[in-house]
C-alpha cells in the first residue's frame, strides 16, 4: 500500500517569533552600521587585554619560550606572531558566537540598534519618554 506524496512535504517547523517576524521593515542602513562599529570597537578594546592576559600565561605561567626545543637537527619553535593571528580569529568567533548565544541572537552593538529609545535610558512610564 502506497502512503500519499502529500505527507512527504518539506515543513521548515517556523517558530511563532520567526511567523511574527515575517514581513518586519529592517533597520535603516545607518542604524546597522552603527551596530557593527560599535561591534567592532568592542571586539578591538577588548582583544589587546586579552592577548597580553593569553602572552602573560604562556610566558610567565607555562614558562615557554620561542624556542621551545633546540638540538643538532631538530628545532621546535613557537611562533608568537602566528599565535596572536590565532587567537584574533579565536577572539572573534568567541564574541559574536557566544555573546548571540547568550542574548538570543542580539550582539551588544545590535541592541541599542534594535531600540534606539534605550540609548537615552528612557524609561516607559516616564512622561517625557521617547516610544
Amino acid at each position: 500500500m502506497k502512503t500519499p506524496h502529500s505527507k512527504s512535504v518539506f515543513n521548515p517547523h517556523e517558530t511563532a517569533r520567526a511567523e511574527a517576524l515575517a514581513g518586519a521593515p529592517l533597520a535603516p542602513f545607518g542604524r546597522r552600521l552603527a551596530a557593527y562599529a560599535i561591534d567592532i570597537f568592542l571586539v578591538c578594546i577588548t582583544y589587546g587585554p586579552a592577548l597580553l592576559a593569553s602572552k602573560y600565561l604562556i610566558e610567565d605561567v607555562l614558562h615557554l619560550k620561542e624556542n621551545l626545543y633546540d638540538s643538532g637537527h631538530v628545532h621546535v619553535r613557537l611562533d608568537f606572531h602566528l599565535m596572536g593571528e590565532l587567537a584574533w580569529t579565536l577572539w572573534l568567533v568567541l564574541y559574536f558566537g557566544l555573546i548571540v548565544w547568550k542574548t538570543n541572537g542580539l550582539t551588544p552593538g545590535q541592541a541599542p540598534a534594535a531600540h534606539p529609545h534605550r540609548l537615552a535610558g528612557a524609561r516607559q512610564d516616564h512622561p517625557l519618554a521617547v516610544h
